[in-house]
């Protein structure tokens, strides 16, 4: 990296990598949240 350019671009990469790992994380624990509440609600509608 010898040029402003060069470096905003990889830093720019990193940045867009960062996020989609984010957005994949986050929506893996909301989609863990949302079925253990819905599998205690299905539970408590039973009894």
């Amino acid at each position: 990296m010898h040029t402003l350019l060069e470096f905003l671009s990889i830093t720019r990469g990193i940045e867009y990598i960062i996020a989609v790992i984010f957005l994949l994380v986050f929506i893996a624990f909301w989609k863990l949240f949302n079925t253990n509440k819905t599998s205690k609600d299905a539970n408590s509608k039973e009894i």
